[in-house]
């Protein structure tokens, strides 16, 4: 297992958003993972990222939290005000995990206006992901199927939040510089793993 300065959040929410889903949605196996109950229980915002089990993370990605604990929302934006980067990946949350809400705090730590849809975000298997600005480099990713996990989640940039992918005319992909060094990247769509 290599050890990085990457810290990946394993979902525990897949399999009550959709039953077909279980740990295989989730295969990353070049970084660090944790819980984001086990995060919020063992880690701890220092200058510049995150301290866990005796080791430091520069950046921390969320791969599927469609219910973030309120906690956790309190978690990322000390993480990003203190210099961390965090990316945030799936779906915009509309609930926290105690029923209130999340998508003021989340849209507030991302810089982006989003607006939820009945359908859980759309459905574009087939779909081209281009990527710009700071993600120029990357080449373009196929959206691979109709599954809820590859939904597309499109947003709004807000103030000097820049836009990073696409799919045709939607901004599925923002980033949001923060004067500390710090920065919040979201990314409406599932990343496949050689991205």
């Amino acid at each position: 297992h290599r050890d990085v300065e990457v810290l990946m959040l394993t979902p525990l929410d897949l399999v009550a958003v959709e039953e077909r889903f279980g740990s295989w949605m989730n295969q990353y196996g070049y970084a660090n993972s944790v819980t984001a109950a086990k995060l919020l229980e063992r880690g701890q915002v220092v200058p510049g990222g995150l301290e866990m089990a005796g080791r430091r993370f520069t950046t921390l990605v969320t791969t599927f939290e469609p219910f973030p604990a309120q906690r956790l929302l309190d978690f990322l934006k000390q993480f990003v005000e203190q210099g961390g980067r965090l990316i945030w990946s799936g779906p915009p949350p509309v609930l926290t995990d105690e029923g209130g809400n999340a998508l003021d705090a989340w849209s507030s730590l991302l810089g982006v206006r989003y607006d939820p849809v009945r359908t859980f975000g759309y459905p574009v298997p087939g779909k081209k992901v281009v990527f710009e600005g700071k993600l120029q480099a990357v080449p373009p990713q196929i959206v691979l199927t109709h599954f809820l996990v590859d939904h597309m989640y499109p947003v709004t940039a807000l103030g000097d939040t820049q836009p990073v992918a696409r799919i045709q005319k939607h901004v599925v992909g923002t980033c949001r510089a923060l004067p500390g060094g710090g920065s919040a990247t979201f990314l409406g769509f599932r990343p496949l793993d050689d991205q």
